[in-house]
């Protein structure tokens, strides 16, 4: 049987030497990460603050837990996670705002996916940033 990952079809025993490489995903780590949001930040496309989600994952850790372990499990991310709302704001001291490139656009993510996704750099971080050279500082996890 063959799973979907983001970068498309994996083969299982592929997933099979990923899985045993990282244990599970602990409460602490769940709690670390939500520590960093800013609960007045803007909420993602389903419209949660991250005080909303922070309340609603404490309330019951093993659910998001059972939910993050899952994901990493199968190498899957959801895909309503991915999906960002847009807005368009204009940069400040543009002479012309009727060109597309006095604006830029910022993307509203779900906090679970934030969650989620802040979990997994800091474990590729740990494993990564042993390998890398002292002086290395460019393209860094």
């Amino acid at each position: 049987m063959r799973r979907r990952t983001d970068r498309g079809v994996c083969p299982p025993e592929a997933l099979d030497i990923l899985s045993g490489m990282d244990p599970s995903f602990t409460g602490a780590e769940v709690k670390m990460a939500l520590k960093v949001f800013n609960p007045k930040k803007a909420p993602g496309i389903d419209g949660f603050t991250s005080d909303i989600c922070q309340a609603a994952i404490l309330q019951d850790l093993g659910l998001f837990l059972a939910m993050a372990n899952k994901c990493l499990q199968l190498g899957y991310f959801p895909w309503a996670w991915k999906v960002a709302a847009i807005k368009v704001i204009p940069q400040p001291d543009k002479d012309d705002y009727s060109c597309p490139k006095s604006y830029r656009p910022i993307g509203f993510l779900p906090v679970m996916g934030k969650t989620v996704e802040r979990m997994l750099v800091w474990r590729i971080r740990w494993h990564v940033m042993p390998k890398l050279q002292t002086r290395q500082y460019g393209f860094m996890p």
